[in-house]
């Protein structure tokens, strides 16, 4: 590549750099040398050099939820390019800014038979929010100003609410090195795009108003990945007597206050008597839409009679189609509104809001109940956690089981503390490599997650092992997909059937991939070692809790029995 090519090529790294990027994950190949060679050598990028495209993708994805910057993704092309897949929409579901940069053949060499040539441009265009075909860089000015424009256009629209993820397809010629005289600097002025804050009309203010003056509104806050309102939110709450649910990735879980909020619905709702108590007058939902099933059907039911109203930055954005009003825009926004407009504000009825304490203080009681001598059950597992994770700077939770038992079992923390999750869809493949991409924005994390989910990516280890990254894994490790055991198809299918299709048994023994990877390993079988196990380390930690799939779904159900009989006991009784 001549130099004035290559310098075209340096001002669109520039340009990403000037808006805003600073972290690039780089999945090795041939045909993404140029680009490679050039984020390497830029004096503000940090480079990750994964070689797992399907694991790079997850590790970008953490890396950009715990920035809260778009960081950029880059491989070569061909198959490379479709492994990125799972974690773009991944990206486009969980509001993470990605920007995918993929190389690719020239034009010259699509559709012709060339090696590693496959139709790139569009690949994502169903989870994307932008994407565009790169002119190939050759020195031209007026393409330098493209890629320039491109390049900051990426930034900033892979940013702007909802973030989410763009796909800028990047051809090149041979030869592929770029010149390495090129430079960073004096390559034109930066394009520039300015956010402006979404407002609500003004209509939509007294509307608003007028429906949280009711003597029962209830405050649903879903998972909502970058909240730090958590002092706002409970002086509203307070002022207001608004029971407000607190989703364990709303970031209302932790922090001082916190257990002011309401965390144990997903316990107590399960009790249909317990549904018809609470039922509100009107509903109001901030973020995205929660974890908890139990809460949905409770939704389902409530809102025939009470008003159902969505706040989200995503328009749309309702599962049980129920709502009667949608409104986009931050959940900031929500709680702008109530300081400026609280004189309008009647607190609700105190009856309503001491029924929500008088269920979340009981089932409380029941879910934080661990005998320390006894075996350890798959419900105690995040009860016991909280007493070691005060040294943690980041909780991250895989999907199925282990984000269920955190809703329902993990109690608010004194401490400030970042959860995380993969709940744009809810996969299981790449919740190791998007941990440790968290971990790579220089947090230290702790992981829960599944065995099943475990083995999934476990070449999302290698980041860990390559850049010493210090994290601890606790696998929950009951041979299968625990989460069947809870479904119909536990009562549809003979027994072998259903382990074959569904439990998915594998037998597997990760003491193995600990060692291939240089992680520390041990099994733990009772609390008090799990809660000295998960004592942070500077280097990858692998705990093993070995669990029973027949007994997990026994006790959780039997604590959600005590919990139900002791709620309706102390009714009685007041």
């Amino acid at each position: 590549m001549d130099l004035a090519s290559s310098n075209t090529l340096a001002a669109f790294v520039q340009a990403l750099n000037q808006s805003g990027v600073g972290h690039v994950v780089i999945s090795p190949g041939s045909r993404s040398t140029p680009l490679a060679l050039l984020f390497t050598r830029h004096p503000q990028m940090k480079e990750w050099v994964l070689l797992d495209e399907r694991s790079a993708g997850f590790f970008a994805l953490g890396l950009a939820k715990r920035t809260q910057q778009p960081v950029v993704l880059l491989c070569t092309s061909g198959t490379a390019a479709s492994n990125y897949l799972p974690a773009v929409t991944e990206a486009k579901h969980g509001r993470v800014p990605l920007i995918v940069v993929t190389a690719d053949r020239p034009h010259e060499l699509r559709d012709v038979g060339a090696p590693q040539a496959i139709h790139q441009p569009n690949m994502y265009q169903n989870y994307v929010k932008w994407e565009v075909d790169l002119p190939i860089p050759d020195g031209d000015e007026a393409t330098q100003k493209y890629l320039t424009m491109a390049a900051s256009r990426a930034a900033h629209i892979s940013s702007q609410s909802p973030a989410g993820p763009v796909h800028l397809n990047a051809p090149f010629r041979e030869p592929l090195s770029p010149h390495l005289d090129c430079t960073f600097t004096g390559h034109g002025t930066l394009v520039r795009y300015l956010n402006t804050e979404w407002t609500l009309c003004s209509d939509a203010v007294p509307d608003m108003i007028q429906w949280l003056n009711r003597e029962k509104p209830l405050i649903i806050w879903g998972p909502d990945q970058f909240n730090e309102q958590t002092e706002r939110i409970l002086t509203m709450a307070q002022q207001f007597n608004w029971p407000v649910l607190a989703d364990p990735l709303s970031q209302l879980r932790q922090g001082e206050g916190s257990v002011f909020f309401i965390d144990q619905y997903d316990n107590f709702l399960r009790e249909s008597a317990h549904v018809d108590a609470l039922q509100p007058e009107v509903i109001v939902r901030v973020g995205a839409h929660p974890v908890s099933k139990a809460l949905q059907k409770a939704i389902n039911q409530w809102s025939q009679e009470a008003a159902y109203i969505v706040w989200d930055e995503e328009a749309y954005n309702d599962p049980t189609l129920n709502a009667n009003i949608h409104i986009q825009a931050k959940s900031e926004r929500f709680v702008r509104m109530i300081n400026i407009h609280n004189r309008d504000v009647a607190p609700a009825d105190e009856k309503w809001l001491g029924l929500w304490q008088h269920a979340q203080n009981v089932s409380l009681a029941e879910t934080q109940c661990v005998e320390v001598e006894e075996n350890l059950q798959e419900h105690a597992i995040f009860p016991m956690l909280r007493n070691a994770i005060a040294s943690y700077d980041a909780l991250f939770v895989g999907n199925s089981m282990p984000i269920r038992d955190c809703d329902s079992f993990f109690h608010s923390l004194s401490q400030p503390l970042a959860i995380y999750a993969n709940r744009g869809v809810n996969g299981i493949d790449g919740v190791v490599s998007t941990a440790l991409g968290v971990a790579a924005a220089g947090c230290r994390v702790l992981l829960v997650l599944g065995d099943v989910s475990m083995y999934h990516d476990l070449n999302g280890l290698l980041a860990a092992k390559l850049y010493q990254l210090p994290v601890t894994i606790v696998v929950v490790h009951n041979d299968g997909g625990g989460i069947f055991s809870f479904l119909p198809q536990k009562k549809m299918t003979e027994a072998e059937e259903f382990s074959r299709l569904f439990e998915t048994p594998h037998g597997l023994d990760f003491s193995y991939a600990a060692s291939l990877y240089g992680a520390s390993y041990e099994v733990v079988s009772s609390p008090a070692a799990l809660e000295r196990a998960v004592e942070p380390r500077d280097h990858l930690h692998i705990v093993v809790v070995k669990t029973s799939q027949p007994d997990g779904v026994e006790e959780r159900r039997e604590k959600w029995k005590r919990i139900r009989i002791s709620i309706d006991g102390r009714r009685d009784r007041d």
